[in-house]
């Protein structure tokens, strides 16, 4: 920023406003993307998996990618509670509920990946031995 700039630099209000939007983000897309990663990883593996007769790998990989989920619903559910205890009457009411609407797809969003993760895992746990 230079001396003759007319832009005022943002205050703590607009820097908080921003990161609480980013972690928003975060928490609708987190578990997708961590999902869409497991899900290649364990694709990726597979055959090695196979032919080599270690499934340790594949586990590894499912424990890591619900760690991550959990991680992110915790961002989410963070992000919704932070709302209640920062509520100001000056706030923006819209902002406020699209914050927590997207938070509350977070936390809906974690729990139907970290199911899907689960299930992928039980065919790891079913499949895996029984290829030969």
């Amino acid at each position: 920023m230079s001396v003759y700039s007319t832009e005022r630099p943002p205050d703590k209000v607009t820097k908080r406003k921003r990161r609480r939007d980013a972690w928003a983000w975060l928490a609708v897309l987190g578990a997708p993307i961590v999902w869409l990663t497991h899900l290649q990883l364990i694709y990726s593996i597979a055959w090695w998996s196979y032919r080599s007769g270690r499934t340790w790998p594949m586990h590894v990989a499912v424990v890591v990618s619900l760690v991550l989920c959990a991680m992110v619903g915790w961002l989410a559910w963070r992000t919704h509670r932070g709302l209640k205890q920062d509520a100001t009457p000056d706030q923006n009411e819209v902002e406020n509920e699209r914050v927590r609407l997207m938070a509350d797809m977070g936390l809906w969003g974690t729990a139907l990946f970290v199911l899907g993760i689960f299930g992928q895992w039980l065919a790891v746990f079913m499949v895996m031995p029984t290829v030969d």
